[in-house]
């Protein structure tokens, strides 16, 4: 938890994107073997909404999808993806469980 609040605080401000967009993500074609990505928001820069222009970098992850905003998030998850991982992993599986939408599942933290 330590890194992941050291990361945002690093990385807050890593990517130029237009905060007035509509939040949307452009569609990644995902092979059957890996699990779509939960957030409209980077994986390691939380607050960060993901750019719906595609300038977004894909990671896979042990069969998860990860997104990310900038390069130097991508490095961030790269050297310790494990502080990312769990908010993720129980996003998805708030989903399949038909519990959480991804947008709530991020506003309740």
């Amino acid at each position: 938890m330590v890194a992941a609040s050291l990361a945002v605080l690093l990385f807050g401000g890593c990517a130029s994107l237009d905060e007035g967009g509509s939040g949307a993500v452009r569609a990644l074609t995902n092979p059957p073997n890996v699990t779509p990505y939960p957030f409209n928001t980077c994986a390691v820069a939380m607050s960060r909404p993901l750019d719906a222009e595609g300038k977004v970098i894909r990671r896979v992850y042990q069969g998860q999808e990860v997104l990310f905003c900038c390069v130097p998030c991508v490095r961030a998850f790269d050297i310790n993806p494990e502080p990312f991982m769990p908010r993720i992993l129980a996003a998805v599986e708030s989903q399949r469980q038909g519990e959480v939408s991804p947008s709530q599942e991020f506003n309740s933290q």
